[in-house]
């Protein structure tokens, strides 16, 4: 696309170190027990919160059906998801950063070609039919 389109993966979790329980306490939570295979760490999810003012009429699941092996579990979605927050967030700075240069220079309201996509757009899809 001559550089008008970014396509790209947004990378996977091997830069992130294996956690031990040497190391857990030093990394963020989000970084902890993302390889691990054992259940206990890689789902965070029971069937019923014990409470003490009301009892199911029928016994609870200690934890959902479904976790299978082959599942990623919670903390690689965690992973993605931060990956992809951070990446629209990345966006939306620098184009309010953008709106607010465009204000102060050329005046309120801000002016259409900072705002409207149509021409990008227009020339981004040209660049992948060709």
């Amino acid at each position: 696309t001559n550089g008008t389109a970014m396509m790209a993966e947004l990378g996977d979790s091997a830069m992130i170190p294996e956690t031990t329980d040497e190391n857990a306490d030093q990394m963020t939570y989000a970084a902890r027990w993302l390889h691990e295979k054992n259940r206990d760490e890689k789902y965070n999810a029971i069937c019923w919160e014990p409470r003490s003012d009301f009892t199911p009429d029928q016994p609870q699941n200690g934890h959902p059906d479904s976790q299978v092996g082959w599942h990623p579990g919670f903390r690689q979605h965690q992973f993605q998801g931060r990956k992809v927050a951070l990446v629209l967030l990345k966006g939306l700075k620098d184009a309010l950063q953008l709106w607010e240069k465009a204000i102060s220079e050329d005046g309120f309201p801000l002016a259409e070609k900072y705002w409207h996509v149509g021409e990008t757009y227009e020339t981004i899809r040209e660049a992948f039919r060709t």
